[in-house]
């Protein structure tokens, strides 16, 4: 009887320390969220806006300053709302200046379409 209870300890203390570690590599990948998702942006643009090497470049130093400007705000334990906004159309701005005048309606649209999905996707009838 003691012995079953002893294996069942032991088998329940290594789930809880498996699990503990899982659950630290998934929130240690969300600390670099910013950065991947950045990287994520940037290649959809890559393809979907069909951006040139020298667009490329200008876009990763765009984002590269967005991302300072983020983590400055953050840093400083301020949620303003007004001052991330800001930032966001400052580094919007900051896009649609290195594009062409398509590329510009394609980002447009795209801008438009995530909007929708973070309001909760596409109504129909609205």
């Amino acid at each position: 009887m003691k012995k079953n209870i002893l294996r069942n300890l032991f088998v329940l203390s290594i789930g809880v320390l498996l699990s503990t570690g899982a659950m630290a590599q998934a929130s240690g990948r969300q600390g670099g969220g910013m950065q991947e998702r950045a990287q994520q942006q940037l290649e959809t643009y890559k393809t979907e806006l069909t951006l040139t090497d020298e667009q490329v470049a200008k876009l990763k130093e765009i984002n590269k300053q967005n991302m300072e400007e983020m983590r400055a705000l953050r840093s400083s334990s301020s949620t303003d709302r007004t001052k991330m906004e800001e930032i966001r159309k400052k580094h919007q701005e900051a896009i649609r200046a290195i594009l062409t005048e398509e590329q510009q309606a394609k980002f447009d649209a795209m801008q438009q379409d995530q909007k929708q999905e973070r309001r909760g996707g596409r109504r129909s009838g609205n």
